[in-house]
């Protein structure tokens, strides 16, 4: 991703911080820049915000990753610190330059700056087994 482009969503989601943080919800000017941004990748975010399907979790010893789970049967593992996520658009569009980032890691993005995480806390082996998919 060019540094213009990780600016430009930088100031966005400060943008969205605190226009939440005041509003408790987001203007059409914001919307619209999601959408221009991230197109239909933007909607499908913002639904699971609006499901509340992500959550962050911290281990014991302090690692922070999030956990986006639409439904009981499957869930996506995004880094805190990183454009990584375990999901297949990842992998197929996002690492081909095709899509700034999935709908998982912007949902993760949006629910942060919202404030609309779940807060777990997670023994480091359960994150360990998460990490590699068990």
């Amino acid at each position: 991703m060019s540094f213009i482009i990780e600016e430009t969503i930088a100031q966005l989601v400060e943008n969205i911080r605190s226009e939440y943080q005041e509003n408790k919800n987001l203007s059409e000017g914001t919307l619209s820049m999601l959408s221009y941004l991230f197109d239909f990748t933007a909607t499908q975010a913002l639904d699971l915000v609006d499901h509340k399907c992500v959550s962050h979790i911290v281990s014991s010893s302090g690692r922070e990753l999030y956990k986006v789970q639409r439904n009981t049967s499957e869930f996506h593992i995004c880094l805190k610190n990183s454009n990584y996520c375990t999901c297949p658009s990842f992998i197929f569009h996002v690492l081909k330059k095709e899509h700034f980032m999935c709908k998982h890691k912007l949902a993760v993005i949006l629910s942060s700056a919202m404030g609309l995480c779940k807060e777990v806390q997670y023994a480091d082996e359960t994150i360990t087994l998460m990490l590699v998919g068990e």
